[in-house]
């Protein structure tokens, strides 16, 4: 079955596993964690329908916290990612 279009980002976050962390600040925060054992921390702004790797935690040594551009995640806002409750973070 295809993929509804523009959500290619929530297909990529499901296969990778991702797991939703929260909302901070009008952002979600989801977590995947890659089979080396680096944890990667991955931010979505549903309203504006952008995403962005926010961190990466490699399994040895100091975590990597970006500050890229976010990039367009056209649809997510209607994906799960972005329609499931999450608890608030402070």
């Amino acid at each position: 079955m295809a993929a509804p279009a523009g959500s290619n980002l929530a297909v990529l976050l499901q296969a990778a596993g991702g797991q939703p962390l929260g909302l901070y600040d009008g952002v979600r925060f989801v977590r995947i964690n890659a089979s080396d054992g680096t944890r990667i921390t991955v931010t979505i702004n549903c309203e504006q329908e952008l995403w962005r790797v926010a961190r990466i935690e490699p399994r040895t040594g100091r975590a990597d916290f970006r500050d890229d551009r976010f990039q367009s995640a056209a649809g997510i806002g209607r994906s799960r990612w972005c329609t499931t409750p999450v608890r608030t973070m402070e």
